[in-house]
């Protein structure tokens, strides 16, 4: 033993102290003996199945072999010597295959397998420990021997198996309450011991039971036997008496299951495990560290009887007994009032499991704080109690405890109180109108409970009124009555009252002034009013002030209160606010004649919206007051809607212009001419659940219309070189005039070339030729620009611009023609025609289309012409998205310039031709000429004498090589020609040519 030093004391206990037991610490009990004989090559599971009888905390661990017969405080200078291989904490073999030997330091379990036969010395040292204190520790020596076992032989020997008998629990669920039996494993997940926790009058029963299912290589079945260890455990050779046992009775007792009673059974063996708890299982250890400890534990152990070795299996069950602490009663929701009779309080019972319940004690608060039992209750469903002993002048504080269980008490309840009411009056009688109540709570430390307020008028008369709720312990009433006795009371939980104090009242307090919910400005243009009912009971009627021109407040109207809900909102049937701000006041009178403060009452005014428009700008502009008149909170937006009727009577109500903001003005833009607005503002609160009106103003817009229409359909060059201008015009427009603007570039300077007045009657459109300019050699940028009535500018046409032609001779009998594009169809150009005339006449012929802005015209087949060839071009407007038609109905078109080229005048003379030649063609010597003047032509030919042969004066007439009526000789003959071309230029030719035959 080692000193120990017990909860609460100041000195160590020792063995030799005097005046102290000379033993205070017992030594522990093992159930298995301290050897072991194994096999070699067998998994060796060996437990000391140790237990304390003072429930003192194990701990296992290797000590020194001793081989000394004297004590030494050092066991390693007693110890065995050890072979080379071996320590005292290494003591079995552990290479090969040989496990080593290890021990489980909270279980004392050691195990090991051996590959080789010998004999070991080993010991364990088991501590004790009580309290975090080492209170002891003794040693074990445990020796082991390994033998090389010689395979069983006999008849059933193919079958023996050598392992340790099978061995399980199982509860008893036909109890009450059936033990619940939990494993407890260790960090490998091996089950260490089971684990349960009873209460006194329970029973922990299960069954144990165990078997080896392989005979002994004999063939007969292996005997298993039981034995058990534990403190509390029948002391009896067959466990069977419940009186005797190392702790308190009743012990737990073991039954055999078996025939004949036996605890030693071949093949399966069945026990029983049987212990009622009680009370006296809670008060046995007086050393656990001041405190009392009732767990206790019991060792389980099945051995078969095989050969070579015995094998055996073993369970520990741990008990732990708790006591059922008494609870206390459930005083959440009790009631406590005083009257004639004393003071009277109730309380919920707590369930009743037969141990925990003896009686109720009553306790009362005394003075100086002191708990002193004034009563005992043995009924568990009696739930109130009277106090017939307390004092009528005072608070009686109380508390319940319940005694139950094992001998064992309750905490007390909080304090229960009965509720005294202190009622002062100011000022002081007999003009009192105000009441201040004071009052203590129902629950001693309390600070959640509502208590409501009630008032009785008159005194003795039964009506009581609540007048208000609080969580305080004070209230202040200002009273509404005109000269009365008055009773004051408080009460929780709806029926809980306190007592009551009365006093004489007369009311002198105005009313609260009146709280404004909004003012706004309803149908009609007509002020409503609404407003907060009175907190004040009492009052009568409201009072209604509006103010004058001068500043001040006229009383206009008044309203009972009785009809207060059926009179919200209040309308003013002579309001002026469709004309201007009104501000309104409200007072209560109550049934005194007292009435609530003009001063300190907070007046409203209504919004005033004004509205202004402008033809000339377009648009409203609108402007408004601010809204004053919330108490308790301010405006948070300012939201403009305009309601908008179309001509035809169409109406979208409730058109959100403006929000979000607190600006007091707003310009409508984009107002359309025939259209009606009514227009007004909404101010909401911060809270988002209040709202005021403003007046409506409706306005039907006269203001300037813009042209929706002004299509300039054509700039085309007409026959005089001046550019024909066309467009649709807006006849609903509020236009004056269209000015007609030119530039020599796209984007400007436009310069006006003149003013067309808009007409007065359809058709409607503006024509316009421009002389000014020179469309035969440069294009020009059109437009038409409206001016309004208010003379703005309005609306800008699209683009028009000539076409400007031009035209070039080529030699080889074409004409390359060039133009620029056309802009702006509203569609685009669909194509270009081209128009040609001939020697300059004025009729003019489709040469052909494209959509490109070039044209190569081919003229051989009009060579006999004079030669000269006039152009222009016509550009076709493709459909848009409107199909525009000019004013014939045909698409809009538009001419470019006329441009002509002119081919200079020339000949082709025919070297040699055969009058007698097959192709008919051939027969006729006759140059060919183009672009000559007809009557300046002269031909004649000479043969090579000089003598004329042939003369003509017509381009189209050839020699058919006749001579007077002779056929002229083959040879070579002279021609000479004479004209002049289309500009007058005489022109001379001369040459021979052969003629053939």
């Amino acid at each position: 033993m080692y000193p120990y030093t017990p909860a609460g004391s100041t000195s160590p206990l020792t063995a030799t102290t005097g005046g102290n037991p000379t033993c205070f610490d017992s030594s522990p009990n093992f159930l298995e003996d301290p050897q072991v004989i194994s096999c070699t090559g067998v998994d060796v599971v060996y437990n000391n199945l140790g237990y304390d009888p003072d429930l003192d905390s194990l701990y296992y661990d290797w000590s020194y072999p001793w081989a000394a017969t004297s004590f030494s405080s050092n066991p390693a200078s007693n110890s065995v010597n050890f072979a080379s291989g071996y320590t005292y904490n290494n003591p079995m073999p552990s290479t090969g295959s040989s496990t080593g030997a290890d021990i489980n330091n909270e279980t004392g379990e050691i195990t090991f397998n051996s590959a080789v036969a010998g004999s070991w010395a080993t010991c364990v040292k088991i501590e004790e420990w009580r309290c975090g204190q080492l209170i002891g520790e003794i040693y074990r020596d445990i020796p082991i021997v390994t033998v090389a076992c010689t395979p069983p032989t006999g008849l059933c020997s193919s079958a023996f198996v050598d392992q340790e008998p099978e061995m399980s629990l199982t509860i008893d669920s036909s109890l009450m309450n059936p033990t619940i039996l939990t494993p407890v494993v260790n960090t490998a997940g091996d089950t260490i011991y089971y684990y349960t926790e009873v209460y006194p009058g329970d029973t922990v029963r299960f069954k144990i039971s165990s078997a080896d299912p392989y005979p002994n290589p004999n063939c007969t079945s292996q005997n298993i036997q039981f034995k058990a260890s534990g403190g509390n455990l029948s002391s009896a050779s067959n466990y069977s008496n419940p009186n005797n046992c190392l702790f308190n009775p009743p012990c737990a007792t073991l039954s055999s299951l078996n025939p004949g009673n036996v605890f030693t059974y071949p093949g399966i063996n069945n026990v029983q495990f049987n212990w009622y708890i009680d009370c006296n299982h809670l008060f046995y250890q007086q050393y656990q560290c001041g405190a009392l400890k009732s767990e206790y534990s019991f060792y389980l152990r099945m051995q078969d009887n095989q050969c070579p070795i015995n094998r055996f299996a073993y369970k520990k069950v741990v008990v732990k007994v708790k006591n059922y602490m008494p609870r206390r009663p459930d005083i959440s929701n009790a009631c406590i009032f005083q009257d004639d009779f004393g003071v009277t309080f109730d309380w919920a019972t707590s369930a009743d499991t037969g141990f925990n319940w003896d009686y109720y004690l009553i306790n009362r608060i005394d003075t100086l704080g002191n708990q002193v039992a004034i009563d005992t209750i043995y009924d568990w469903s009696t739930t109130s109690y009277t106090d017939a002993g307390a004092d009528p002048n005072a608070v009686n504080g109380y508390t319940i405890q319940v005694a139950g269980g094992c001998g064992l008490l309750s905490e007390p309840t909080d304090t229960l109180q009965n509720i005294r009411v202190n009622l002062q009056a100011f000022p002081p009688p007999p003009n009192s109108s105000v009441a201040v109540l004071n009052w203590n709570s129902w629950l001693r430390g309390d600070t959640n409970t509502v208590y409501d307020v009630w008032v009785e008028a008159p005194i003795n008369s039964g009506d009581w009124v609540q007048i208000g709720s609080t969580d305080d312990f004070t209230y202040t009433d200002s009273v509404a009555f005109c000269g009365e006795w008055l009773n004051y009371q408080v009460r929780y939980n709806t029926t809980c009252e306190s007592t009551t104090d009365s006093g004489f009242f007369s009311d002198k307090t105005p009313p609260a002034p009146v709280v404004f919910d909004s003012v706004t400005v309803a149908s009609g243009n007509l002020a409503a009013l609404s407003w907060q009912a009175s907190s004040d009971s009492d009052v009568v009627y409201y009072r209604i002030y509006r103010k004058d021109n001068g500043g001040f407040f006229q009383p206009i109207d008044s309203i009972l209160a009785t009809n207060y809900a059926t009179s919200m909102p209040w309308v003013y049937a002579l309001s002026n606010a469709e004309n201007e701000s009104e501000t309104y006041l409200i007072t209560a009178v109550d049934s005194c004649g007292n009435q609530s403060s003009v001063g300190n009452t907070t007046p409203s005014s209504t919004i005033f919206l004004n509205l202004g428009v402008d033809p000339c700008d377009g648009y409203a502009r609108i402007r408004w007051n601010t809204y004053k008149g919330w108490t308790q909170t301010q405006p948070a937006a300012y939201n403009l809607y305009a309601d908008i009727t179309d001509p035809l009577g169409g109406t979208l109500t409730g058109v959100l212009l403006k929000g979000g903001n607190l600006d007091t003005t707003f310009n409508h833009y984009g107002i359309i001419n025939g259209y009606s607005y009514c227009y007004y503002v909404r101010a909401v609160d911060t809270t988002g659940t209040i709202s005021s009106t403003s007046n409506r103003v409706c306005n039907s817009s006269a203001v300037v219309q813009k042209s929706k229409v002004l299509y300039l359909g054509r700039a085309s060059v007409n026959s005089q070189n001046g550019v024909d201008l066309y467009a649709y015009i807006d006849p609903g427009a509020d236009v004056i005039d269209f000015n007609i603007q030119r530039a020599d570039d796209e984007i400007g300077p436009y310069m006006t070339i003149g003013t067309v007045v808009k007409p007065a009657l359809g058709p409607w459109e503006v024509k316009f030729i421009d002389f000014t300019g020179d469309p035969t050699s440069r294009s020009y940028y059109y437009r038409v620009a409206s001016r309004d009535s208010c003379g703005a500018m309005d609306t800008i046409s699209n683009l028009g611009t000539n076409i400007l032609l031009s035209v070039e001779a080529i030699g080889n009998l074409t004409n390359q023609l060039m133009w620029t594009k056309y802009r702006d169809f509203d569609g685009g150009v669909e194509k270009y025609e081209i128009y040609r005339s001939i020697n300059g006449g004025g009729s003019y012929t489709l040469a052909g289309s494209t959509s490109d802005t070039a044209f190569l015209d081919d003229i051989k087949p009009y060579s006999n012409s004079k030669g000269k060839f006039c152009y222009y071009v016509k550009a076709i407007a493709k459909d848009g998205i409107i199909p525009w038609r000019d004013e014939f109905g045909m698409k809009f078109n538009a001419r470019s310039n006329v441009a002509c080229a002119v081919h200079k005048a020339r000949l082709w003379v025919p070297s040699a031709f055969n009058p007698k030649s097959d192709e008919f063609k051939n027969r006729l010597w006759k140059p060919q000429g183009v672009f000559a003047r007809p009557d300046s032509y002269t031909l004649f030919i000479q043969n090579r004498w000089g003598e004329e042969v042939f003369r003509t004066n017509d381009l189209n007439e050839g020699w058919d090589g006749m001579i007077g009526g002779k056929e002229a000789k083959i040879g070579v003959y002279t021609y000479y020609i004479r004209y002049r071309s289309l500009e007058d230029v005489p022109i001379e030719e001369r040459g021979n040519f052969t003629l053939l035959n």
